[in-house]
């Protein structure tokens, strides 16, 4: 995979009607083919928010996932439950926070061009993901 998406306030403002600013990694090759189905598990509903440094889900449709993620730079409620990122409110699936490499994400970011889809990707050769249970509402 790699980094192919760069979404900045500074440089998007004027093509985003909510501007982020979040570094996505993964693929977007084959959409249609890595869609998959898997319940929305929304801010809302695990208790976590998209705060600097979080792991999100790229998706389309609620529950409806690609081979992608981001990672927020800054405190991004819009990709809560109840955000206006998407206009279902459905928000995005937070899942971890970088813990190790964040000077690598803030580098990605610099490099935001003028359209938010890279044209040179940058090609990702490691991630390691730790996993730590995290409650969840009920």
């Amino acid at each position: 995979g790699s980094i192919f998406r760069v979404v900045s306030r500074e440089r998007h403002a004027s093509l985003e009607a909510t501007p982020i600013d979040v570094v996505q990694v993964g693929t977007r090759l084959g959409f249609s083919e890595l869609r998959r189905s898997v319940p929305h598990e929304h801010t809302d509903l695990t208790g976590l928010s998209h705060r600097q440094g979080i792991v999100s889900a790229a998706r389309f449709a609620p529950g409806e996932l690609y081979g992608s993620f981001f990672v927020c730079l800054h405190d991004e409620p819009a990709l809560d439950f109840g955000g206006k990122r998407h206009e279902d409110n459905a928000g995005f699936a937070a899942f971890g926070k970088v813990t190790r490499g964040w000077d690598v994400i803030l580098g990605a970011h610099r490099r935001a061009e003028d359209c938010t889809s890279l044209k040179q990707r940058i090609p990702v050769a490691n991630i390691t993901f730790r996993a730590q249970p995290v409650p969840v509402r009920t």
